[in-house]
Parts: C-alpha cells; sequence; structure tokens
C-alpha cells in the first residue's frame, strides 16, 4: 500500500480508538463520585464529563483523550489505596503516575495532589472529622501506614524510572 493509504487507514483506526479511549474514564469517575459525594450523586461527575467538548467533539488529540483518563485513574488508585490501606494500589497508582508523566510532562499536578489526597486523609483520621472512616485514633501504627502509602508510590515510580533508565 502506498504512504497516503496507509495514512488514511490510520486515521480510521485512530478515529474509532479515541473515542473509545476517552469513554474509559467514565467508571473510575462514577466511582470516585460514589467515594466522595454519595450513592445517590454518583454520577454527577462522570456526566459533567460527557458534557465536556473535548468529548463531545471527539478530537483526535492525546491530550484531549488519554490525559484526563490516566489522571483520573491515578487519583482513583490513590482513594483505594488510601481507603484499603493497601500497599500494592499505592504501587500501582506510582507505576502508572510515572507513566502518566512520561507520556506528558503536563501531569506533574497529579503527584502534589496524590501525597496531598494521603496527606489529607491521614490529617482528617488524626482529626477525627471524616464520616467514611469514623472517630480513628491518630496512632504510630496509622502514622506508619500513611507513610507507608506514600513510600508505595515513590517505590511505584523509582522502578518504572529505573526500567525506562536501563531500557532508554
Amino acid at each position: 500500500p502506498l504512504a497516503h493509504e496507509r495514512f488514511f487507514r490510520l486515521t480510521r483506526l485512530i478515529a474509532w480508538i479515541f473515542p473509545f479511549v476517552s469513554m474509559l474514564v467514565i467508571y473510575p469517575l462514577s466511582s470516585l463520585g460514589k467515594r466522595f459525594l454519595g450513592e445517590k450523586n454518583a454520577i454527577i461527575p462522570a456526566l459533567l464529563y460527557l458534557c465536556l467538548p473535548n468529548v463531545l467533539l471527539i478530537q483526535l488529540y492525546m491530550d484531549q483523550t488519554l490525559y484526563p483518563l490516566l489522571f483520573v485513574l491515578v487519583i482513583w488508585l490513590i482513594v483505594i489505596a488510601v481507603d484499603k490501606n493497601a500497599i500494592l494500589y499505592s504501587v500501582m497508582s506510582g507505576l502508572l503516575l510515572y507513566l502518566s508523566i512520561f507520556v506528558s510532562f503536563s501531569l506533574v499536578p497529579a503527584i502534589f495532589i496524590a501525597f496531598l489526597l494521603i496527606g489529607m486523609h491521614g490529617l482528617f483520621a488524626w482529626t477525627g472529622h471524616s464520616a467514611s472512616i469514623g472517630k480513628v485514633s491518630m496512632t504510630a501504627g496509622n502514622l506508619w501506614g500513611y507513610f507507608r502509602l506514600g513510600l508505595g508510590v515513590l517505590l511505584g515510580m523509582g522502578v518504572l524510572y529505573l526500567l525506562f533508565l536501563a531500557l532508554l
């Protein structure tokens, strides 16, 4: 096939893939909505996302399709890691966070938001103001748990960094 035929096939394939990728963010958004807004209002963030021009117009740019998915997945994994106090989700979020930054440096604020989420959850647990946490006393074990989650994020980022450094 000629070059222009290959280009036409590629653009046609992208025209089918990009809308699918941009819709993958709906489940994590509704899951985050359920976590923070309750069962009744869980669908609101997903509906607002569907009303955004970059979703409605389906532009064939990565920053309109892939970046929202990567950002929301990182935040979703951090919230799951904090809720379940699971180091595995923390490491997975670190891996995805580094991959997101590798894809686009404009996703660097996700690092600060990830650690802010862990820190705010710990602060609310310490003061006892979160309804989802209940009255949890901040002991050295709980403090270590939040520190461990932060280390898991850094470990995931570091592993992928070393892998990319070795391969590239």
